[in-house]
């Protein structure tokens, strides 16, 4: 196992400096995960021995602390007392006691107040600078949800925008989310997924999720090669004190176009505390935007039980800084005088929107079926 001194001496020994693709390669380790180049870099900065320089990590030079020297005020008094002092003897005045040419006083430096600046902004004249909703196709259900601006089929999510998947334990929110990863992958664009329910490998012969999601990529007719080169994959070992700065560095250095999280509760139970957990997913949705990057986040809530106005801050995840709230829930077949399920009836689910600040959105609940190898399928009117 690669270890932190390894990593310095590499450095040293390509002048100090190296990019974190030269450090994989060279060491033999992967870049991103447990024990990673990302991970021990990281690790090593935060010790301040290196530091990030654009697309490289620098070695930092240990200064010296400078040596203390008499203020240049200080001096200017001394000198000045030396030379009364010389002066004084050369006209035969006797030598003047030297705990008199003491310099005793402090020299304070005078405060300038400056008047308060407001730093404000205003709204811009050129229309010019507008910009117009752009779409991230998801090549999933979540496309027939929004509309434009004449109520037209927006073919996809709003691009960079923050949506909050909300459904019962086994409504098939991940399995929705999980099917955005892969088909977005498969188009080209960077994808992020972070696993927070499930891990996504294991060292043992556990069918892991990387083995679903093989499989589900394999039955939708993607391209897993293609999927392998554009998807990145963080779990939940490694949620620790700096994944909220790591994340950032993440999403600036890969260019992710579309960020996953699933679930938020999951999250939560890595972070524990209540504030720091609001604080770090506040900070991921904060760079989402910064980069561009739309977030998919699911929570384990029943939309019928959902009302972020009356509900506890901790349960709530933030529901304000996101964009939009998509729904899921089973779908309920009543048939007065049945007394039987219908067959088939338990993998229906009904997806609405909520509310969405970035556009218009079908108000209808769209009837989805899951299928027993776990896609989604639409359900026709």
């Amino acid at each position: 196992m690669v270890n932190e001194d390894e990593v310095i001496n590499f450095l040293i020994e390509h002048d100090g400096e190296a990019t974190l693709d030269e450090v994989s390669s060279a060491l033999k380790i992967p870049k991103y995960g447990l024990n990673s180049a990302y991970a021990l870099l990281y690790s090593l900065k935060s010790k301040n021995i290196v530091e990030r320089r654009g697309d490289k990590w620098v070695i930092i030079e240990q200064k010296q602390p400078p040596v203390s020297s008499p203020k240049p005020v200080e001096e200017a008094v001394k000198a000045v007392a030396k030379t009364f002092k010389e002066a004084s003897l050369i006209q035969g005045q006797g030598e003047i006691p030297s705990a008199s040419l003491d310099f005793q006083g402090e020299v304070k430096q005078e405060k300038h107040l400056a008047p308060a600046e407001y730093c404000i902004i205003k709204p811009d004249k050129s229309y010019e600078m507008l910009k117009n909703i752009r779409i991230l196709e998801s090549g999933t259900v979540l496309d027939m949800l929004f509309l434009g601006p004449s109520g037209e089929a927006l073919g996809g999510i709003p691009s960079s925008g923050q949506f909050i998947i909300i459904g019962p334990l086994g409504a098939g929110k991940s399995l929705i989310v999980s099917e955005a990863a892969l088909r977005v992958a498969g188009s080209g664009l960077k994808v992020l997924y972070v696993s927070l329910d499930d891990f996504w490998r294991f060292e043992s012969q556990g069918f892991d999720l990387q083995s679903r999601m093989f499989l589900k990529a394999k039955v939708h007719g993607l391209n897993w090669g293609k999927i392998i080169e554009n998807l990145r994959i963080l779990d939940q070992r490694l949620i620790n004190e700096s994944f909220e700065e790591n994340y950032k560095q993440l999403v600036a250095d890969e260019k992710i176009s579309l960020a996953i999280f699933d679930s938020l509760n999951g999250l939560q139970s890595c972070i524990g505390e209540a504030k720091r957990f609001h604080e770090t997913l506040r900070g991921i949705i904060q760079t989402n935007k910064v980069y561009g990057a739309a977030g998919l986040f699911t929570a384990h809530l029943n939309p019928s039980q959902y009302d972020p106005n009356v509900m506890p801050e901790a349960a709530n995840f933030l529901a304000h800084l996101m964009d939009g709230i998509i729904a899921v829930a089973n779908m309920q077949i009543n048939i007065p005088g049945l007394k039987t399920n219908i067959k088939g009836s338990s993998r229906l689910r009904v997806i609405w929107v909520l509310n969405c600040q970035l556009c218009s959105f079908e108000e209808n609940g769209i009837l989805i079926g899951i299928t027993h190898d776990g896609s989604i399928q639409l359900i026709e009117p």
